[in-house]
């Protein structure tokens, strides 16, 4: 994984420093670590637009670097296109800056140390090393514990930690002279724009759409690279893969991983083949990958739920991607052109619990205590915790190999898709107006979240339109014909149905569990764990287990 750590001794100059940089070869061209006898340049990830930068200053990268600090001041990279951290220290007013991407895919992690100084690290088990190498012990925050075992990802800026913090998307972190600040130069804005009729959202929509897959895609060719690209029963990925395709980047390798003959197999199949794509699909079956505990939580942290990577990692750590360029998603697409909001106009209202995987133990996170953060709406609070705070960190796993992005991630493009009305974007309609209007071959495959093509039939019963599919569907579940969800395996992580037929996985979960169990030192957080784990489902067991595999790899 590419990673850097930086350690500032704030008790003497800032210049008094040391870091730990790790870049992988990956899109290294982008990266950046410079220094000279007035500025030190730290930037890991991807700059999608870095071309663009270099055409207009006719310098290097990192004199065109410097030019733009020195232009635009702190904030430099807000025109920055891609994902991203770094740090820059201008040596003559003995101030660093520490900052990462709009949407906080590369999370940045800070800690106060007992010298009086800061460390930031891009790698939590990183940071956890340097901290144990400095005698430090760490001190589980049990209220970040209890959002793991509900939420099943960390609020705001906890960690596991008590002594680590994360730095929010859209934010850097200034020092100068004996000052820490903390400064938001991005914030998304979901604002409602009334002014455009639904022919010309479609059209803005698709043209933005298509300058951010340009921009990724060119990314590849630039340095070489085999299109890497997501491809699920979902329509995110789908239009990823299918508009780049259309637009000319056809040398796609497409990659799956769900259970076996679930539609997540069975439609990205069968787009890979009509696409004329190789495609690469990875069986789940059995929950195997669910074995693979501390080697996921080694990259995580502990901060998220273990089984949301391991799945993923099961396929990557059998690839060779030294010819493969970025990996290509639909990240967070169906909240972008769609909502977290299912209404007609935004909510404002939220409360705790909104998000969360589960809510037996929701009462114990002091949620007006974690939630610092001014969200004007449901939608917003949903999508800074669940989306980008949750979300983003299904992105380590991949990121140990290469760089991500998804074009719904791109600026440009969650900048206008936020304003759209919520009356558009509810239960995904902008969304599948655009497909039918500018793709609508993309249209004649099933969707999995709904089990039918986006332009099926529908009928109305009382008043109420429903699908002849979500009819049928209802018909059988009621007879209990078919079976949906995670104790069926109908479903692409089956956790409950693997985890019943699967004595081998079930063993071992359950001997990680008795073995650990007593690491958690808080008796009403133990009985808690306990009860989560013994009576509880396929993901609160999940929960109890990523919580453990913390405290045994990091606060043992």
């Amino acid at each position: 994984m590419s990673n850097f750590l930086l350690e500032i001794n704030k008790s003497k100059s800032l210049s008094d420093y040391r870091v730990d940089i790790n870049f992988n070869e990956k899109f290294r061209n982008d990266k950046c670590h410079f220094e000279n006898e007035q500025f030190i340049v730290i930037l890991d990830g991807v700059i999608l637009n870095k071309k663009e930068f270099l055409e207009s200053s006719s310098k290097t990268w990192v004199e065109t670097l410097v030019t733009l600090y020195l232009k635009k001041g702190d904030s430099f990279y807000k025109d920055f296109r891609g994902s991203f951290c770094g740090a820059f220290l201008d040596k003559k007013r003995d101030k660093w800056i520490v900052f990462q991407d709009h949407i906080g895919s590369k999370n940045m992690y800070f800690s106060e140390m007992m010298n009086g100084g800061l460390v930031f690290a891009s790698s939590m088990p990183k940071l956890y090393e340097l901290r144990k190498r400095r005698g430090i012990k760490e001190q589980l925050d049990v209220s970040a514990a209890y959002m793991l075992l509900t939420y099943g990802y960390m609020l705001e800026d906890y960690t596991l930690s008590v002594g680590v913090r994360k730095m929010s998307p859209g934010s850097y972190i200034k020092l100068e002279g004996n000052t820490t600040t903390h400064h938001k130069y991005y914030e998304i804005n979901n604002i409602p724009n009334n002014n455009l009729t639904e022919d010309e959202i479609i059209d803005r929509m698709d043209s933005l759409f298509k300058i951010a897959i340009k921009r990724q895609f060119d990314k590849d060719i630039e340095y070489g690279y085999k299109h890497f690209v997501a491809l699920s029963g979902g329509l995110d990925s789908r239009m990823t893969s299918w508009v780049a395709n259309k637009m000319g980047y056809t040398n796609q390798l497409n990659f799956t991983f769900s259970q076996s003959r679930y539609l997540d197999e069975t439609i990205p199949k069968q787009i890979g083949s009509d696409l004329k794509h190789e495609w690469i699909f990875k069986a789940l079956d059995n929950g195997l990958f669910l074995k693979n505990i501390e080697n996921t939580t080694k990259i995580t942290g502990g901060n998220v739920l273990y089984h949301g990577l391991a799945h993923g990692l099961s396929l990557y750590n059998q690839l060779n991607f030294e010819c493969l360029g970025i990996s290509h998603s639909g990240q967070l697409g169906d909240v972008v052109f769609g909502s977290f909001d299912k209404g007609i106009v935004l909510q404002t209202n939220f409360k705790n619990g909104d998000g969360a995987y589960s809510k037996k133990l929701i009462n114990k996170v002091d949620f007006n205590q974690v939630i610092k953060s001014s969200y004007k709406n449901y939608e917003l609070f949903c999508l800074y915790q669940r989306g980008l705070n949750g979300a983003n960190d299904g992105l380590m796993g991949v990121q140990q190999y290469t760089e991500t992005m998804s074009p719904f991630y791109d600026i440009d493009v969650l900048n206008f898709a936020m304003t759209i009305p919520v009356k558009h974007r509810s239960k995904q309609k902008i969304y599948k107006k655009w497909i039918l209007k500018k793709y609508p071959e993309a249209a004649n495959y099933i969707w999995e979240k709904t089990g039918e093509k986006i332009n099926s039939p529908s009928i109305f019963i009382k008043n109420k339109e429903v699908t002849l599919y979500k009819l049928l569907r209802k018909i059988l579940l009621k007879t209990r014909i078919k079976k949906l969800g995670y104790g069926s395996k109908n479903n692409m992580n089956p956790l409950e149905y693997w985890i019943k037929t699967n004595d081998d996985l079930r063993e071992h979960l359950d001997n990680y569990f008795s073995s650990n169990i007593s690491l958690v030192e808080n008796i009403q957080l133990k009985e808690d764990c306990i009860n989560h784990y013994k009576n509880g489902n396929g993901i609160e067991k999940m929960q109890v287990i990523s919580l453990l595999s913390a405290l045994k790899l990091f606060f043992n």
